[in-house]
This record gives C-alpha cells, structure tokens and sequence, in this order.
C-alpha cells in the first residue's frame, strides 16, 4: 500500500534477486507518479515476483506527505 497527502513527486518500488542489497542490481517493478498535480491518495498495489530485497526510492520531490509505504508477503 502507498499512502500520500497532499503530495507532488514518484516513489518507485525496486527489487533484486541479490542477496547483498548494498552491491545489488535493482530493477523498477512499480511506479506512483503524481507529477502533474498535488494529490491525496491511497493506493493498493500488488507485486508478483520471487525477490530478495524490496526498496522505496522517492524522485522528483515538490511537496507533501508520504504517509507509508507499507510492503508485506
């Protein structure tokens, strides 16, 4: 789930196979882009893989709020 407030930007949910996240190769699996509007939003979202790590990464920032990225399995 992806909970945003009044928020400007794109987070984009990477992953990798690897198993050392600090040398990993990560690939983008799903992005939220509110780039052209502020916006409220609440959004569920599902993945379908078999990955070891799961990341958040926050890209052209403006405003608002990131509530949570909440991420289970």
């Amino acid at each position: 789930f992806i909970r945003v407030s009044d928020f400007e930007g794109t987070i984009t949910l990477q992953a990798t196979l690897d198993y050392n996240n600090e040398l990993a190769n990560w690939f983008d699996v799903y992005e939220y882009s509110s780039t052209s509007a502020v916006i409220t939003d609440y959004v569920p979202v599902n993945l379908t893989g078999n990955f070891v790590w799961i990341r958040a990464v926050v890209t052209d920032y403006t405003t608002g709020t990131i509530n949570f990225v909440n991420i289970s399995y």
